[in-house]
């Protein structure tokens, strides 16, 4: 239970395969993936593949990713604040507010506070929830590696006003939450780098991503999910070197999609017709 645990604290994806059972896929680690015939046996693939993936960027000194948020801490403020403002309403409107004041200044409290929450939740500063929906967004319009770029820039604004706030306040809360929003987005910048790296190498002719239409980049960046080997699944045909392991589907680095390697390949252009 602890291994799924750490697993999912990563968000994993299990998408049906066309042959039957789930294709495992990490949206923070699109170099690798693994499957399993039923859920309970993908959830657990996944467990091993996270921890051969963090023990394969611990051994090369990298910096491990942040794990994507989805937008459920907002959501739940929002949703908190919809249903304690109803019941405020009620509560002014049938008299109870009069007869039990003790009571409806603790609902008005926990209205504010929640009210708090969703305001500092929805601050566009990585890595808050705010910086993450926003990193999600503009993953569908500038790519994985812009569009953390950017909120990590954002989020260094952030720092600076934080830091601003705990001098002026003497605050040592802001200070600690200054400390914490800096240390992830220096990590957040230097992943976007190395993220933009991988996009700036060449570009392996013959293949698109049947997806995003993207050529992949020529280079060591897919991890086998068998024996951790890192090589070029498109140099191999999507076959490990160190193992001999077959892959039936391949990770785009660019839109993190999972499609079969002859899904990959560009048909050859017609010759023309000599008259």
């Amino acid at each position: 239970m602890a291994r799924l645990e750490k697993a999912l604290a990563w968000p994993v994806t299990l998408d049906p395969a066309e042959e039957g059972g789930f294709v495992v896929n990490f949206l923070d680690f699109p170099e690798g993936w693994s499957q399993g015939d039923s859920r309970e046996e993908a959830l657990a693939q996944a467990a091993d593949l996270l921890e051969t993936m963090v023990a394969n960027y611990m051994a090369e000194g990298w910096d491990l990713p942040d794990p994507s948020r989805a937008a459920g801490r907002p959501l739940v403020n929002l949703a908190l604040l919809i249903m304690l403002s109803v019941v405020g309403v009620l509560n002014r409107s049938l008299g109870w507010a009069e007869t039990m004041p003790n009571a409806h200044a603790l609902l008005r409290s926990v209205w504010l506070i929640n009210l708090g929450l969703l305001v500092f939740n929805m601050l566009p500063i990585y890595p808050l929830d705010g910086g993450q929906i926003l990193r999600s967004l503009l993953w569908f319009a500038v790519g994985r590696a812009r569009s953390l770029m950017v909120t990590t820039i954002i989020g260094f604004v952030g720092v600076a006003g934080f830091i601003i706030l705990a001098l002026r306040m003497q605050s040592v809360w802001f200070g600690v939450l200054s400390v914490f929003v800096l240390t992830n987005c220096w990590r957040g910048l230097r992943q976007a780098q190395a993220l933009s790296r991988i996009l700036e190498s060449p570009r392996r002719d013959g293949f698109t991503c049947p997806s995003c239409n993207a050529a992949p980049p020529v280079g060591n960046y897919w991890m086998c999910a068998e024996c951790s080997k890192q090589f070029d699944t498109f140099q191999t045909q999507a076959v490990c070197p160190n193992c001999a392991a077959q892959f039936g589907v391949t990770a785009c680095l660019d839109c993190g999609k999972l499609r079969p390697m002859s899904e990959w390949i560009v048909p050859a252009a017609p010759q023309p017709l000599l008259s």
